[in-house]
């Protein structure tokens, strides 16, 4: 056997394989094809909440955006000098900016150590362990409490 035989005997096996594999990709059962609908008429809902509590009032607000108006009078399309006057005229927003950064830090900071000190007091050994679970996992427990208590 020469090289160009090997060759030709190794391409076949590869055609062959690769043909094997594209049949068994294809080929999908009725109860997966079953299962993956029921999945996403099960995901409808949650699309259609994040549609309407999320992206539509954030697109009518960007909307709103573009007009002068105050609810009372009729509104008159501006365009963009909104945001023009907010960047170059407001004397408010940059002092705005820096309180927002601030506080987003600082609110950070704060919940990531307040996160840290409750983890650290649920796993170490001290007195009374086991009354600061109960009182930090029981407001945790009780919307669970009540609904099983409900449909009892």
């Amino acid at each position: 056997m020469d090289a160009a035989s090997l060759y030709e005997i190794g391409e076949k096996r590869k055609m062959a394989k690769n043909s094997e594999k594209v049949k068994r990709k294809n080929t999908r059962s009725a109860y997966n094809k079953s299962e993956e609908r029921c999945a996403y008429l099960c995901l409808i809902p949650a699309f259609m909440g994040i549609t309407f509590i999320s992206y539509l009032p954030t697109i009518a607000v960007f909307a709103l955006s573009l007009f002068n108006y105050n609810g009372l009078s009729t509104p008159e399309f501006v365009g963009i000098d909104n945001y023009a006057r907010i960047f170059t005229k407001d004397v408010y927003f940059v002092s705005a900016v820096k309180a927002t950064l601030q506080y987003a830090f600082y609110a950070v900071i704060s919940a990531v150590v307040y996160s840290l000190i409750i983890a650290l007091l649920l796993n170490s050994k001290i007195f009374g362990r086991t009354i600061f679970r109960s009182i930090f996992f029981i407001p945790y427990l009780l919307p669970a409490i009540g609904v099983f208590k409900g449909w009892q």
